[in-house]
Formats: structure tokens, C-alpha cells, sequence
């Protein structure tokens, strides 16, 4: 699952370079945001979009019931809370759902309030080439 959720990652990286950057920002974000917002790691759309993409795969090549299996040891073997929330969180994706990254993006920067911190975190970014030219006007929904 691991491998097919990093894969996924390049598969964002490449075919919607805008989404999978703004994404990336929010990973940044200062703690007291975080924790205002009370945001989880699987909250932010492209690492949800992984989470799904993984376990799909993890059905069709390993079939549903090895699938629910192996998440089942990982929630009771989880190396912290944080890990065995994640594992819980993903034995309870329907991996047969639609995820529109786009639309999920959008709804996640619809807060505004946290501009000046996306602003400041994309500034630090700047001398990369993957956010060089990312536009927060055009991504941050008003």
C-alpha cells in the first residue's frame, strides 16, 4: 500500500502540479493552525486521494478480505495514536466512491483566515521550481 500511495503522489505531482502544490503548503502550516483546525494528515485532499488510490489497489491485487486484514494488524500493531488513526480512517474509505481532488481542494481553501500563513509558507517555497509559479489568487476560494 505504501508504494502504490507514493506512486500516487507522483501521478498528482505530474497531471495537476497546482493541486498537489497548494496541498503540499498545508502540510507546512504552523502547528497552532493545525490545531485550530484540528487537521489530520488524511484531511488534506491529496494525501485522502493516496489513501483511497492505495487501498483500491491493495483490493484488486490482493482482494478485499487480505486487504481488510492487513489493515486490521496495522491499527492493532500501530507504532502511535496518530498511525492507528490513520489505519482506522482508511479501513472505513469506500475505495468504489468518486474523489474529485479538485472540488476537495477547493472546499479545504475556502479558509481564508489562514491566507497570511499559506502567503508566508509559499514565500519559503519560492526558489523551488514546484512553486515557483503557484498563485494563491487563483486556487483560494473567496
Amino acid at each position: 500500500m505504501t508504494l502504490a500511495h507514493e506512486l500516487q503522489h507522483a501521478v498528482q505531482h505530474t497531471t495537476s502540479p497546482t493541486l498537489w502544490a497548494v496541498n503540499t503548503l498545508v502540510q507546512y502550516f504552523p502547528k497552532h493552525v493545525i490545531r485550530k483546525l484540528n487537521l489530520k494528515w488524511f484531511d488534506i485532499p491529496i494525501e485522502r486521494e493516496c489513501r483511497i488510490v492505495s487501498k483500491r489497489v491493495a483490493e484488486k491485487l490482493f482482494g478485499p478480505d487480505a486487504t481488510r486484514q492487513f489493515v486490521e494488524w496495522n491499527i492493532i500493531n500501530a507504532v502511535d495514536a496518530q498511525d492507528s488513526d490513520d489505519w482506522r480512517f482508511i479501513r472505513q474509505l469506500d475505495t468504489s466512491a468518486p474523489y474529485d481532488l479538485a472540488e476537495k481542494s477547493r472546499l479545504i481553501f475556502q479558509l481564508t483566515e489562514f491566507r497570511l500563513e499559506l502567503e508566508k509558507l509559499l514565500e519559503e517555497f519560492r526558489d523551488d521550481p514546484d512553486f515557483n509559479s503557484l498563485n494563491l489568487n487563483e486556487v483560494l476560494v473567496s
